[in-house]
């Protein structure tokens, strides 16, 4: 598991709803599309609390492009918090958290090779193919193909609570 995750064939992200997944690479650019307009729907409520709006959600994920490009090296959250600091973006609380969630939501960055005991970001086109196998209805129905094998017996019901998506 250890190789994996440092080779990027299994990626931790936030994809599905704002909670930890792990995802094989080759899945993660369709199931970001599939679902993660809905996530940033649900934490629109959080954003507003605390203080981040579109504009600086997007300059924030800018800047955490350009720390990564700049070093071609993966960063923990700590060091993207100083990259944010010093841009003059505040990260206090919940901010950072959800500046990196947004990040991943928009496919700017996912997990990176882990550091120790430390989990790193990377560029999303670097560790995630090109191309995406299913879109919109065919991504969907895949997905749902997934759940059900994995999880039945299951209900229409519990696969939209676990995907995060509506009927």
């Amino acid at each position: 598991v250890d190789r994996a995750f440092a080779k990027g064939t299994i990626l931790r992200t936030h994809v599905l709803r704002p909670t930890w997944h792990l995802v094989h690479r080759d899945d993660l650019r369709w199931l970001q599309r599939l679902s993660g307009p809905r996530v940033l729907a649900t934490m629109g409520r959080r954003h507003r609390e605390l203080g981040l709006d579109g504009p600086t959600l997007r300059r924030a994920t800018d800047v955490i492009v350009q720390a990564l490009q700049a070093g071609g090296h993966h960063l923990t959250r700590p060091e993207l918090g100083e990259a944010l600091r010093a841009a003059g973006i505040d990260t206090a609380g919940q901010r950072l958290p959800h500046i990196l969630m947004f990040a991943e939501m928009e496919s700017a960055v996912c997990s990176g090779i882990p550091r120790g005991t430390s989990q790193t970001y990377a560029l999303f086109d670097e560790r995630v193919p090109p191309g995406v196998p299913f879109e919109g209805e065919e991504a969907l129905r895949e997905l749902a193909r997934r759940y059900f094998v994995s999880h039945g017996p299951a209900t229409e019901l519990d696969f939209r609570w676990w995907s995060s998506l509506r009927a």
